[in-house]
């Protein structure tokens, strides 16, 4: 909060009024729900003071890689939203074996200097918090390069 502001000092006085601390004065009258949402809003303010949300984004045109011929299987569980790991395995003969680990590749669409570099350089990270998520990514950009069944994605 910025504690110069007219609203923080009247809040504050109100709280030291009635002997209660500014958290107990915002869950009385219902500013806070509970203290992991508390937390959370305290910094969505402090690391996305715009908004979690993004601008619009349209996806760019796939790269045009080479293909691989494996079968890849997810290493994510079930309930993922992003499938962006992945292993397969292919017979090389002989006994031989190859063991690929596939890693969902957005980057490969993001030219330098577009709004998508920006908006990356500003979040940096997907942010994981236990029951939830801020992703770096907006939803269709998610969609288009999660390594989903039946699809073929670019990976590294």
């Amino acid at each position: 909060p910025d504690k110069q502001s007219l609203t923080y000092k009247a809040f504050t006085k109100a709280a030291d009024a009635l002997k209660t601390s500014a958290y107990e004065l915002a869950k009385k009258t219902g500013g806070i729900t509970s203290i992991p949402q508390y937390l959370q809003d305290g910094f969505e303010i402090k690391y996305f003071p715009k908004g979690t949300g993004f601008p619009d984004l349209s996806l760019p045109e796939m790269p045009d890689l080479p293909k691989a011929d494996v079968t890849a299987f997810s290493i994510d569980d079930e309930s993922t939203t992003e499938v962006d790991d992945a292993l397969s395995l292919t017979d090389l003969g002989n006994g031989m074996k190859r063991v690929g680990i596939h890693i969902a590749a957005p980057s490969l669409a993001i030219k330098q200097g577009d709004k998508m570099e920006k908006n990356i350089m500003e979040r940096l990270s997907t942010v994981y918090f236990p029951g939830g998520k801020i992703t770096m990514l907006p939803e269709n950009w998610i969609a288009a390069f999660s390594l989903d069944a039946g699809a073929y994605r670019p990976s590294i």
